[in-house]
């Protein structure tokens, strides 16, 4: 894959779980494209982490993202057959890693 990698984001509408494609090319176009203009300061920043999630259910309906570190920032949740977009901060500064003296 080239240099500029793009995230695709879809939702199954039978159960709201989340479909998740790395694109090469992250060109905008097509009928189901659609800008989250929340989200434009993450265009182009380095991801970190990633993390997804099952729901009680069994369904993969939530995806978390980490720009430019290991704390998430952001998230997606399927949910009624729609992407919901989520912010993240730590509720304390995180913790720095034990170390042996």
């Amino acid at each position: 894959m080239g240099d500029t990698l793009g995230l695709h984001l879809t939702v199954n509408p039978d159960t709201d779980e989340l479909i998740v494609t790395l694109c090469e090319g992250a060109a905008p176009g097509g009928d189901d494209w659609v800008e989250v203009e929340e989200l434009a300061d993450c265009i182009g920043r380095e991801i970190g982490w990633s993390w997804s999630a099952i729901n009680s259910q069994g369904y993969w309906d939530l995806f978390a993202l980490a720009f430019d570190g290991i704390v998430p920032n952001v998230a997606f949740l399927g949910m009624a057959s729609t992407i919901d977009v989520l912010r993240m901060a730590p509720l304390s500064e995180p913790r720095s890693p034990v170390r042996p003296e």
